[in-house]
């Protein structure tokens, strides 16, 4: 379990350092490619947050994953 919540930690961090360089990016070609990157992060935390939920405690959860989910459901 803490395999999987580690591996939630260090994708939420990624995808917090890609949107500093989406903020510093130069021209479209470079924010496009962070965007990219970005969702796909999105995509596999959103993955390794559906296992968590399938093998884990309902509760546990950090600021980030709450926020990442509210942006989802807009």
């Amino acid at each position: 379990m803490s395999d999987l919540d580690d591996a939630i930690r260090r994708t939420e961090a990624a995808v917090r350092v890609l949107d500093a360089r989406m903020q510093c990016a130069v021209g479209d070609l470079d924010y496009e490619s962070c965007l990219h990157e970005k969702r796909t992060l999105t995509t596999a935390l959103l993955a390794l947050r559906k296992r968590r939920g399938n093998t884990g405690p309902v509760g546990t959860f950090s600021q980030n994953s709450a926020s990442l989910d509210n942006i989802k459901d807009k």
